[in-house]
């Protein structure tokens, strides 16, 4: 029987002289992306994003402006297959806003990139849609 995890997480933007920049983590592994965490009991997946986007990067204020959607992959843990779900958020933060690297977390950097970069930056395949569609309602707001 496979093991489930359910994830949640955000892609930030802040938007400075009228230009949007999203933060981007650098994971274990390397690959920039974005932070994420599992659902604590009772937490919905609101909830659970603002929540390991303050503990990755401490970034606040955040306000969830959309949800963007859900991926799903499999992973090993040991010589269980565990099929996770990450449902991502959309959020804004204040245009000084810092997103600092939580090393405790995991996260290896952090940083503010222009959205023209980040499609090109993100190391998953699999978030690449969820970017998109983030930065269409970005061009949107």
């Amino acid at each position: 029987m496979a093991l489930t995890q359910t994830s949640a997480g955000g892609i930030i933007f802040r938007k400075r002289d009228g230009e949007a920049e999203l933060c981007l983590i650098r994971d274990d592994y390397g690959y920039w992306t974005f932070p994420k965490g599992k659902l604590e009991a009772g937490e919905t997946p609101q909830q659970a994003a603002v929540r390991e986007v303050g503990e990755e990067v401490g970034v606040t204020p955040l306000r969830v402006v959309a949800e963007v959607g859900t991926t799903r992959y499999r992973f090993h843990i040991g010589n269980q297959v565990c099929r996770k779900t990450v449902h991502w958020f959309l959020m804004q933060v204040p245009p000084d806003a810092q997103c600092t690297p939580v090393p405790a977390e995991r996260v290896r950097d952090a940083g503010w990139f222009p959205t023209r970069r980040t499609l090109a930056m993100s190391g998953y395949r699999n978030l690449r849609p969820i970017l998109r569609r983030a930065l269409r309602l970005l061009r949107d707001l």
